[in-house]
């Protein structure tokens, strides 16, 4: 394991694992090195079971290369690339095609997230007010951004959702299940019995679908 030990003018000892797998510690100044190692040792298998995310979160990383594939809700698409000199991505029947001039790997990526951006943000921002308007809750604002632990983030009081850009990997079965949700918060800013009796009207499957977004 690659342990980094800081000494700050701190309290308490604050242990975590970063998204390059490294072990940081931030430890008060005068808190004896054994005392950290023994730490260490007690939080081993919690460090390592982190360190083993990471790995699977790398691995799992998508390149955009010739032959992966590119998921697009719920469905595998094999990827194609094809030089050419307009730079567009299009899903033609089981293909994900890239045409690219430059055949980079930031050039792909720049390439798959404006394709996203074109084609699933307009649509889940149309589920979204669509659903609102069937429940009688719409949101002020709809944004998107990469999220580590969230599919979907709901502001009750600014009545603003976000959703996880990843999200466009999932079904659309699991995607209407996390609009619903979201949209539900606007209502009920908490997961207490009269949140879910509310999901629960509208989407009497709820628990299916939130089982298939968790696997």
């Amino acid at each position: 394991m690659n342990i980094k030990i800081t000494r700050k003018r701190i309290k308490n000892i604050i242990l975590k694992v970063n998204d390059e797998g490294e072990v940081l510690i931030s430890a008060p100044l005068k808190v004896p090195k054994e005392y950290i190692e023994k730490l260490i040792k007690e939080k081993e298998e919690w460090i390592r079971e982190k360190l083993s995310l990471v790995q699977k979160r790398k691995q799992n990383s998508l390149t955009y290369n010739e032959g992966e594939k590119f998921i697009y809700l719920g469905k595998e698409y094999s990827i194609e690339i094809k030089n050419s000199q307009k730079e567009i991505c299009q899903l033609s029947q089981d293909k994900f095609i890239i045409y690219i001039q430059k055949n980079t790997l930031e050039n792909r990526k720049k390439l798959v997230d404006r394709w996203i951006y074109e084609n699933f943000y307009p649509y889940i921002i149309d589920l979204t007010m669509n659903t609102g308007e069937k429940i009688g809750y719409l949101p002020s604002v709809i944004k998107f951004r990469n999220m580590k632990t969230r599919w979907g983030s709901c502001n009750t009081i600014k009545k603003s959702i976000t959703f996880n850009h990843q999200l466009y990997r999932k079904s659309i079965v699991v995607v209407e299940y996390v609009v619903l949700h979201e949209l539900a918060h606007i209502p009920f800013p908490h997961h207490q019995k009269s949140f879910w009796s509310f999901v629960e009207k509208y989407m009497p499957d709820w628990k299916e679908r939130r089982k298939l977004l968790k696997e």
